[in-house]
């Protein structure tokens, strides 16, 4: 890690749940419009007007339906096994030791399986087998790229992909660390780190977790951690890299990531399923910006408001500035696209 003040990490953290749906739309990137920008600024959403508050009982009741058949469905195995684990119990036993393995049995399972609730690899669909790269992505301007695989601490392959400035500008750009949401793949950030490439003049690392996309291995809240350790310390030792300045850009899940890079640089405390931002959110002591969408249902306004006033506690003249962007009337998605740099 460098020791210089100018190349301490910068938190730029935004809101934004819905990257199940984002992923698909960034698919939809059109190559006709009349500029680079408008190719990038101008992407499809498909987040429309909806909202949580407009599901029926009977609709979420549907759902919940729909989910218990699908786990049912990819599950049906180990669920005739448990169901024969519980008859030959009760046979032996009888039926309150039966319950309570059977409770038991449901507690371990959810525990295991929480993971799946949380991140989605294959959202939307061949997420792992397909991924653009900047080779087969039109890129206008783009002069040099890489596309690359990176081993964490614990022997994890990690695939990471590179847009670098001419150059001439090269030298003086500051690198993005981007760090995507919970779902899809990298190649599906491509258009918004093309964006950060054209409007910012940075040059852009996109990294993709353990079990998403190309990477090996399987995601996890520390194994995630691990992800991030390893390329910001790749990008801070690369000889075209990192010499004015880094970056570290989360978005939804990719925040809890930059948090933790921002505020965790010896990366020493012991990490048990939590995602606790708000108590590491305190020891950041570099500029930082939260972007939120004020028609945000997923991820309301509050929470990014609350993140903003816990980091400001402990401004004082000599403490880096932080500030915050609400995006007027915009969900989790349209708020990456509507943000202007002035």
């Amino acid at each position: 890690m460098k020791d210089e003040d100018d190349n301490k990490p910068l938190i730029v953290k935004t809101e934004s749940s819905r990257d199940s749906e984002n992923c698909s739309a960034k698919q939809s990137h059109s190559r006709n419009c009349s500029s680079c920008s408008q190719r990038v600024c101008h992407t499809m959403q498909s987040s429309g007007d909806f909202r949580l508050s407009d599901l029926s009982w009977k609709d979420i009741c549907k759902i919940v339906l729909d989910l218990l058949k699908i786990y049912a469905k990819n599950s049906w195995k180990l669920l005739s096994l448990a169901l024969l684990g519980v008859v030959l119990i009760y046979m032996l036993v009888g039926g309150l030791l039966t319950f309570f393995a059977v409770v038991l049995g449901i507690i371990a399972k959810f525990y295991y399986v929480q993971d799946n609730l949380l991140y989605h690899p294959n959202m939307p669909s061949n997420s792992r087998l397909f991924s653009h790269t900047p080779e087969t992505f039109y890129l206008p301007g783009v002069d040099e790229t890489e596309n690359l695989m990176i081993t964490t601490k614990d022997n994890v392959k990690i695939h990471i992909e590179i847009l670098m400035q001419s150059v001439e500008k090269r030298a003086q750009a500051p690198t993005i660390v981007f760090f995507h949401g919970n779902a899809g793949n990298i190649g599906h950030r491509l258009p918004n780190a093309f964006a950060m490439f054209v409007h910012l003049g940075a040059n852009v690392v996109l990294v993709e977790y353990r079990g998403y996309g190309r990477s090996s291995g399987t995601p996890s809240e520390y194994g995630l951690y691990y992800d991030a350790e390893s390329a910001l310390d790749f990008v801070l030792n690369h000889p075209k890299l990192g010499s004015s300045g880094v970056i570290v850009f989360g978005r939804s899940l990719g925040g809890a990531i930059a948090i933790y890079l921002a505020s965790h640089p010896q990366y020493s405390q012991k990490i048990f399923a939590l995602y606790s931002s708000l108590s590491r959110i305190k020891h950041i002591s570099v500029p930082s910006l939260f972007i939120s969408g004020q028609a945000d249902t997923l991820v309301p306004k509050e929470m990014m408001n609350t993140l903003y006033e816990v980091r400001n506690l402990k401004n004082n003249p000599s403490t880096p500035p932080t500030r915050i962007y609400d995006v007027p009337a915009s969900l989790n998605d349209d708020a990456f696209q509507e943000v202007r740099v002035s």
